[in-house]
């Protein structure tokens, strides 16, 4: 196995002290290069065996493969585990220019014509320092030392230079060691540089998360902390399906007095939505800031402006769905908008019923006409919880059905009279237990008309 260490390669390992581990560029082509070796080595052990078995040969042809497959193994492990694996080729390198000859000797029969297979196998160091030191020769090298010894082996075997085997095996061997060679030269580049851009991605992959993680922060901010309601228990909870979700719920409390709840999801999810979702966010602060009297239905045909505004600008073709609802007294609230039905439980009756909002989402048209802006009046009894939700809920997939509707008003009847927080647990635990990981962002928002809420408990963080 190659380590995956990034560390840069040197042109001249004798200039530093400490020569660079394999990066994964020089373990990817240290790996082909073994394979390469290697599986002609075993080939050589089975044909060796046979002729052993044939009685062409003796023993000794494959004991010395396999001893050579065996100490090529030792040296590529301890290359790649190596802090200076300049050390390991080197002694691979020059190993192989001593067993070459030796192998020469050894060899005899069929498979004696294969000799200068042993040299280019035991010098695959030569190669594998080509590629450490970025200097492709090294693999000249080996050519011009193989067709050395091919001229020596000739002269001390026969007492004399056979030249025309000896212009037909050396060129078929210079031909096919050069070409392997740089072959080799350039895959190692090629790995080098494959490695380098994937270290720079990451980085940048880094760099990136980093920012998403701050959007994921910011967005996390901006969620109301401890808001309150005359004579009411609000609870909220939001679980983005991405760093950055699409959803919306807040608590608005004016300086006047008025109080605003407003919920929203913008289409998709992710860092494009959670910028969508900011910019209605401020776009809304703005608007009540800047007009402290104005309507419900008003405030949110200028929202509708200025969001789609915004989203022209940025080219995208988004929109939102969004409810905003002004808190009067008493339980009672007006709003407008486009959203899921609300699911207000009524503890009378131990019923949850649905009630729609007759608006436009947010992003559609340049300019809402008064029939799409229609406040409808919404009274809260004493007991009765307003649910309001995002579609990760209702539309979470799984076994080949959605959650819906009906099971989001069946857990809501099952946890209302022990309020908001087991309202929010009990739909959250369904819906991890019904299937499947969640692929859209969670948001609930729970406003339970139970009483004085300077009574109530302190309500669940985020």
């Amino acid at each position: 196995m190659v380590p995956n260490t990034t560390s840069d390669d040197t042109t001249d390992p004798s200039a530093s002290a400490e020569v660079p581990r394999f990066n994964e560029g020089n373990g990817e082509a240290q790996r082909a290069v073994d394979i390469y070796f290697g599986g002609f080595c075993f080939f050589m052990v089975i044909v060796a065996g046979i002729g052993v078995v044939r009685g062409d040969m003796n023993y000794r042809a494959p004991l010395a493969i396999l001893g050579f497959v065996v100490a090529n193994i030792i040296l590529s492990q301890l290359s790649f585990r190596a802090t200076r694996p300049y050390v390991f080729e080197v002694a691979r390198a020059v190993a192989g220019a001593v067993v070459a000859p030796g192998a020469y000797l050894l060899v005899s029969g069929p498979l004696s014509p294969w000799w200068p297979g042993f040299l280019i196998m035991c010098l695959g160091g030569s190669i594998v320092l080509g590629l450490i030191t970025a200097d492709p020769r090294w693999g000249r090298r080996l050519v011009i030392y193989y067709l050395l010894l091919l001229v020596g082996a000739m002269f001390l075997r026969d007492g004399r230079i056979d030249w025309y085997s000896l212009a037909l095996n050396g060129g078929v061997v210079a031909m096919v060691g050069l070409l392997f060679a740089q072959i080799m030269s350039l895959l190692g580049q090629t790995l080098r540089k494959v490695h380098d851009r994937s270290v720079e991605l990451a980085a940048a992959r880094d760099a990136l998360f980093a920012e998403v993680e701050v959007a994921h922060d910011i967005q996390t901010l901006l969620l109301p902390r401890d808001p309150i309601l005359p004579g009411s228990t609000v609870r909220g909870k939001m679980l983005p399906a991405a760093e950055v979700g699409g959803d919306y719920y807040d608590v608005i409390d004016m300086h006047g007095g008025r109080k605003f709840i407003a919920i929203g999801d913008v289409s998709g999810h992710g860092v494009t939505s959670g910028l969508t979702m900011m910019m209605a966010r401020s776009s809304l602060l703005g608007v009540l800031e800047a007009n402290p009297d104005i309507t419900v239905g008003e405030a949110y045909r200028v929202l509708n402006r200025a969001l789609r505004d915004n989203l022209e600008r940025m080219g995208a073709s988004m929109y939102m769905t969004f409810a905003l609802m002004e808190s009067l007294s008493d339980g009672r609230f007006v709003g407008v908008g486009r959203h899921l039905p609300f699911m207000i439980y009524r503890a009378a009756r131990h019923e949850v019923e649905e009630l729609e909002l007759e608006g436009m989402w947010l992003g559609v048209l340049d300019d809402l006409p008064g029939d799409l802006l229609h406040e409808v009046e919404i009274k809260l009894d004493h007991g009765d919880l307003l649910v309001l939700y995002t579609d990760g809920i209702i539309e979470h997939f799984a076994g080949g059905e959605m959650f819906g509707f009906d099971r989001l008003k069946s857990v809501i009847r099952d946890h209302a009279k022990k309020g908001a927080d087991h309202v929010i647990g009990g739909i959250l635990s369904e819906v991890e237990s019904f299937g499947n990981a969640v692929e859209d962002d969670l948001t609930l928002f729970v406003i339970d008309h139970s009483g004085d809420p300077a009574a109530l408990k302190p309500p669940l963080t985020h």
